[in-house]
């Protein structure tokens, strides 16, 4: 099943693999306490659904109509990153996942959007003209996997193919995981890890 990466600097949490030189520095599979101490924002631990069992749900609670979890605390790109998680979206979903830019008040610094209509637009800042396939709203997880360079040069993966690449055109040295949903069957959210590229 599916697999997500992302790479903390410095943060012990439940479910940490451990880090170490080349190895990965943030692991969270939703199996401990949430939301503290890895991530501030709604969301509920989804114990029938995991890739594996379990994961997290994200959708608006009324009387929100929105519904967004972050990160904790940013991550220290150095050299690149590599991020991985999987993901459930239901046809009717939308809803975003990105790494922001956190000393850019948040600009995305590459992300994709799901769209109800069936499609994902996929976003390396800078980049024009987003790659917008069909699929992956069928409600089975799905990994996805970014790759970004101290340079910027980046890539988005599904499911071990290539989606869109290219270079950012800024080159961030501090940055975090945001996802967010406005729709009422959201989406769930697995195995998330961060490592060194």
């Amino acid at each position: 099943m599916a697999r997500i990466a992302l790479a903390l600097i410095g943060l012990v949490t439940s479910g940490c693999d451990g880090g170490g030189a080349g190895g990965v520095l943030f692991h969270d599979d939703f199996s401990g306490s949430f939301p503290e101490p890895n991530w501030v924002g709604d969301g509920e631990v989804e114990t029938m659904f995991g890739a594996p069992l379990p994961a997290l749900r994200l959708a608006p609670i009324a009387p929100k109509a929105f519904a967004r979890v972050q990160m904790a605390n940013p991550i220290q790109v150095g050299g690149g990153l590599v991020l991985r998680f999987s993901v459930a979206v239901p046809a009717e979903s939308s809803g975003q996942i990105f790494l922001e830019d956190v000393q850019a008040s948040g600009q995305p610094l590459a992300g994709f959007t799901f769209r109800g209509v069936g499609e994902i637009a996929y976003e390396i800042t800078g980049i024009p003209g987003a790659v917008q396939p069909l699929g992956a709203h069928d409600g089975m997880f799905h990994e996805f996997e970014l790759q970004y360079t101290k340079n910027g040069a980046s890539s988005w993966s599904r499911d071990g193919a290539i989606q869109v690449q290219g270079t950012a055109v800024n080159q961030a040295t501090l940055t975090r995981l945001s996802v967010q949903t406005g729709a009422v069957v959201g989406l769930v959210f697995d195995e998330v890890e961060l490592g060194p590229r």
